[in-house]
C-alpha cells in the first residue's frame, strides 16, 4: 500500500505534468484521487480509506494556506502559488521597489501562505500572479 505521504507528492506530480504548469488543479481531480502516482494502482489505498485520506490532504492544504481555493466556471480550482511558472516579462519604466523580510522555515511553503494570506485579506486584491512573483493591489489600486 502507499504510504499516505505519497498522494501529496502526488499532488505535486499532477501539477507538475498538466500543460502550461500552472499550479493549479481542479479540486474534483484532489478529492476524488485522479492523480499522477508513480506507483502500481493496486498499491493505492482501499476506496473508503483512500477517500479520507484525500479528504484530510485536501483539509491540510486549504487550512494551512499553502492553496487557493477558486470557483471558476468550469469548477473550484486549488491554486499553488509556488508551482505556478508563468514568467513575468522585465518592467520597463517602472522604478524597482525593494523590500526585505527575514523569515524561517522552508522558503515554497513561506511564500504560498503569504500569497494565499494576502489574496484572502480585504485590503488588497490580487493583481497578477508569475513564477516567484505576485502582485496585489489596495482597495485604492496601488
Amino acid at each position: 500500500m502507499l504510504p499516505r505521504r505519497t498522494y501529496a507528492q502526488a499532488v505535486i506530480q499532477t501539477m507538475c505534468s498538466v500543460e502550461h504548469e500552472r499550479g493549479c488543479l481542479a479540486e474534483e481531480w484532489v478529492l476524488g484521487g485522479d492523480l499522477t502516482y508513480y506507483h502500481r494502482p493496486e498499491e493505492r489505498l482501499p476506496a473508503d480509506e483512500e477517500r479520507f485520506v484525500l479528504l484530510a490532504m485536501h483539509k491540510i492544504l486549504v487550512e494551512r494556506g499553502l492553496c487557493l481555493r477558486e470557483h471558476t466556471d468550469t469548477g473550484t480550482m486549488l491554486i499553488f502559488p509556488s508551482y505556478y511558472r508563468r514568467e513575468r516579462l522585465e518592467l520597463v519604466g517602472h522604478p524597482a521597489a525593494l523590500v526585505s523580510y527575514r523569515f524561517n522555515g522552508f522558503l515554497d511553503e513561506i511564500y504560498a501562505t503569504l500569497v494565499v494570506r494576502l489574496h484572502l485579506t480585504k485590503p488588497f486584491t490580487q493583481d497578477q500572479l508569475w513564477r516567484y512573483i505576485a502582485d496585489f493591489k489596495t482597495l485604492t489600486g496601488k
